[in-house]
């Protein structure tokens, strides 16, 4: 399972 801290990097791609 990937951590949450992947979870933060895929928010910061999406928003963009």
């Amino acid at each position: 399972m990937v951590p949450i801290r992947y979870d933060r990097i895929v928010n910061s791609v999406v928003a963009s």
